[in-house]
């Protein structure tokens, strides 16, 4: 490969001891030539850290940092710190990545002569071994596209905003100041969209296919935790989304549908939690947050309907809580 950047793969480790030989390994195994792995174990109390030696006892371009427990956030930080590629991607310590992933992107990011590639993800039920495709980036998108596109497919749920789910030039982190706000879950809420604005002035690639990254579903990871420090944290990063461009005229619908999701995955997520007083709080929450925003919920049209959509239009937010309470308590 004539033009042959390096790429940093970048993996935060937390007690994650049963999953880092296939994480690690599907990183290590990648079969482009110019990458270094830089391992964070986020002051690990399991096997992690010995195991992680094990690993890269033999591998050069591999590398292991620890720190006392400080969260993802902050391993991700520290990560980016030490990494000295030309391009960063971020890899969780239970997921995996296709072996030709780098190359790929790589060869995406030469051929467009882009900065940002988004990919697709499925995801991996670790008890059952088995593989479900994950939510398709807006097929509408082409493999190069105007990066407001890209930020309104963002706002309206047809791009994800997970922290993994793209690779990007690491200057883009260093000249825009942007980090993972630490001490919080959902921290990936408040920097994808900061890649994405950081790139106004240039074109975004999107890799449709092949899948390249395979995304672990355990019942302890963060994605099936549900407490009131989520909510909040989520409720945040919205907020702070929404600060930011709520004098950009041009965003004003992709904002109302954006906070008309947040809304009701948030208010789902309150109607889990198990604590009385969490779930009165985290409605309290909720309410606030729209109402800071002024929603104008009723006059929208939501692109895809479903049970929520339905509840939420003829009921809101009050309506949606206690129909998944109840469905909480019957099951």
């Amino acid at each position: 490969m004539k033009n042959c950047p390096k790429v940093s793969i970048v993996i935060p480790v937390f007690n994650v001891a049963n999953f880092l030989d296939i994480s690690i390994g599907s990183a290590i195994d990648q079969s482009y030539p110019n990458i270094e792995v830089i391992i964070v174990n986020d002051g690990s109390t399991d096997e992690s850290a010995e195991i992680i030696k094990n690993l890269i006892s033999n591998v050069p371009f591999a590398r292991l940092y620890n720190q006392e427990n400080q969260g993802l956030s902050a391993a991700r930080n520290y990560g980016l710190s030490k990494a000295t590629g030309d391009f960063i991607i971020f890899l969780d310590s239970d997921d995996q990545i296709r072996k030709n992933a780098i190359s790929l992107l790589i060869n995406k990011i030469n051929s467009d002569k882009t900065n940002v590639v988004f990919f697709n993800y499925s995801f991996y039920n670790i008890n059952s071994e088995t593989t479900v495709k994950g939510p398709v980036i807006n097929e509408r998108l082409e493999g190069i596209s105007d990066s407001k596109l890209v930020l309104r497919s963002l706002l309206r749920g047809q791009i994800e905003h997970h922290a993994w789910g793209f690779i990007a030039k690491k200057n883009i982190y260093l000249d825009n100041g942007i980090e993972f706000p630490v001490g919080r879950f959902y921290e990936d809420i408040s920097t994808t969209y900061k890649i994405i604005i950081s790139q106004f002035s240039n074109n975004i690639s999107i890799l449709h296919s092949p899948i390249l990254y395979f995304y672990s579903v355990r019942k302890d990871s963060i994605i099936n935790t549900k407490s009131l420090n989520h909510i909040r944290d989520i409720l945040l990063g919205a907020q702070e989304i929404i600060d930011t461009l709520k004098n950009e005229s041009a965003f004003q619908t992709d904002l109302q549908i954006f906070s008309e999701h947040i809304i009701k995955w948030v208010t789902v997520l309150s109607s889990r939690l198990e604590n009385k007083k969490d779930r009165k709080i985290a409605m309290q929450n909720i309410m606030l947050f729209s109402n800071i925003n002024e929603l104008k919920i009723f006059g929208m049209k939501s692109e895809k309907k479903s049970l929520v959509d339905f509840i939420y239009k003829l009921f809101g937010v009050r309506g949606v809580y206690f129909t998944y309470r109840l469905k909480e308590i019957l099951l």
